[in-house]
């Protein structure tokens, strides 16, 4: 499927339609891809199925990496890997349009000079109770 839209001006050039071109121009990408999605079944079947892919694959490494956080709490790089894969599955979740609580408060307890265990605890607990 094509859509393409044509302007022709005889005068000079409108500024208002120059701005709405600069605007379709910017989203053009973005706006193929929805569009595809929306109306070619195969491609929109395809792009779900990679986005619960993905987050599956966020949620595990997530889960993983407070696992490591609970068993050895004052390791900073394990705290740290704790942070970082709790953030990543919130962007995949919130990219994909999946149900996850924002869970914000969690990563920012997750300090990386900490020793305790509790708060990547009460993180893999909320993180349980998304799936």
């Amino acid at each position: 499927m094509t859509l393409m839209a044509l302007v022709s001006e005889t005068r000079r050039p409108s500024a208002f339609l120059t701005y709405v071109a600069d605007v379709f121009g910017a989203v053009e990408s973005g706006l193929t891809t929805e569009l595809q999605r929306a109306l070619i079944p195969r491609v929109g079947l395809a792009a779900s199925e990679a986005e619960a892919n993905a987050y599956d694959t966020a949620y595990g490494a997530a889960g993983a990496a407070l696992r490591e956080c609970v068993a050895t709490p004052e390791d900073p790089a394990k705290r740290a890997a704790a942070r970082n894969r709790l953030r990543d599955f919130l962007r995949t979740a919130r990219q994909g349009g999946q149900a996850a609580t924002d869970m914000s408060a969690h990563v920012n307890s997750i300090t990386l000079n900490g020793t305790t265990a509790a708060p990547c605890e009460d993180a893999l607990t909320a993180l349980r109770e998304i799936s």
